[in-house]
């Protein structure tokens, strides 16, 4: 239907939403109901919406519904290959797996290195590389919702659909390093403040002595009491410190995974920091996030461009094959009526045949000589 959104993107923002009792629900009134809620507290439903009309989710959300894809992740994964997988529908243990198969040979990708070298050098670099995009385009997670729709809809973060876009694994290495070394130092400076006890007993005098899944146990224990009412304003705190372990285990173990992924981590990773009251990591990784949305649309325009060239060059090849054979077929006409015309002429005598006299033209022509024999006789004995 006109102006729906797609089911990925979809699924992707709802999933949280229609969990439990809600995956079973099935009348379109209350799926709007519970989407328009949604859209109060979460970043990416509100987003969602500001996009696209209510009604129009709510009928994509329903098909969702009664395709039960909400229902289990196996169901998504069977719907959705790809979005099932994405970092808050699966454990670190089971992650490994899941993006094996994702990506074929490591594609260029123009300013891919742009991004690398923003987050190769630390933060420095990497608050150069993103100082050269406007603060206008950062949305505030707590605030989005207060503001003009038109306005939010220049500058919405979405989560595009990136399934099928690849990007070098030492970009993503790149990336996902420095992420998470922004991020431990924003726990460190967080515990320091909020949990100087822990800091002591664990022994982590500074943010290298840490990862960040060793602090993601501890932020769990004490998630009601550290963060409060903050939570309201992202998403579930149990989901979104399992994120975060999970870029952690992505970004140490290798794991190759699509942009659309890499864009969530980014998501998560933001608002994580909003969680821990950093707002200087909080706008670094925003810009990191939009800078890297940007640069993988244009990788996506190039290749709807390059695989628009390709099927006119298959065309115009097809064509060209069709022109050859049918020139094949013509030449192979000719060559056969020369070839006849060559055996008709190598077949025809060189010299004019003896003409065949019949018995009676014989009898005829000896009945003619034997009158003039005897007319000459008689001529002789007249004159004698």
């Amino acid at each position: 239907m006109k102006n729906e959104p797609d089911e990925n993107v979809v699924y992707m923002a709802l999933r949280n939403v229609f969990e439990g009792r809600n995956a079973t629900v099935r009348q379109l009134k209350t799926v709007r109901k519970l989407i328009v809620e949604a859209a109060e507290k979460d970043a990416e439903v509100s987003n969602l919406a500001n996009i696209y009309d209510i009604g129009a989710i709510s009928r994509v959300a329903r098909r969702l519904l009664v395709n039960r894809s909400f229902e289990s992740t196996l169901n998504a994964r069977i719907h959705f290959p790809v979005a099932a997988d994405a970092p808050d529908a699966v454990d670190a243990s089971s992650a490994q797996g899941a993006d094996r198969g994702l990506f074929g040979a490591g594609a260029a990708i123009d300013g891919a290195n742009a991004i690398a070298g923003a987050v190769e050098g630390g933060s420095e670099n990497l608050q150069g590389f993103i100082s050269q995009v406007d603060d206008s385009g950062t949305e505030s997670f707590d605030t989005h919702h207060n503001s003009n729709p038109s306005t939010s809809k220049l500058r919405r973060s979405t989560i595009r659909s990136r399934s099928s876009v690849c990007i070098p694994m030492k970009t993503q290495d790149r990336i996902l390093t420095q992420v998470q070394r922004l991020l431990e130092k924003a726990c460190f400076d967080f515990g320091r403040r909020v949990m100087p006890e822990v800091l002591e007993m664990r022994q982590w005098d500074c943010p290298e002595a840490a990862e960040l899944n060793n602090w993601v146990p501890e932020f769990r224990i004490r998630q009601r009491e550290l963060f409060g009412p903050l939570g309201d304003m992202t998403k579930p705190h149990d989901q979104l410190l399992r994120s975060m372990a999970d870029l952690r285990h992505m970004a140490v173990h290798r794991i190759r995974i699509n942009a659309r992924r890499l864009e969530l981590f980014l998501l998560n990773a933001e608002k994580f920091t909003a969680l821990l009251g950093d707002a200087t990591r909080r706008e670094m990784l925003a810009k990191l996030r939009l800078n890297t949305q940007e640069v993988i649309g244009k990788l996506e325009y190039n290749r709807s461009v390059i695989g628009s060239k390709r099927a006119e060059l298959d065309r115009v090849r097809e064509m060209g094959i069709a022109e050859l054979q049918r020139e094949e077929s013509e030449y192979q006409v000719s060559a056969a009526e020369g070839l006849e015309e060559a055996l008709e002429e190598a077949l025809a005598p060189s010299v004019a045949p003896t003409p065949v006299v019949t018995a009676k033209e014989d009898e005829m022509s000896f009945t003619v000589n034997e009158a003039d024999l005897m007319e000459d006789d008689n001529r002789s004995s007249r004159s004698d």
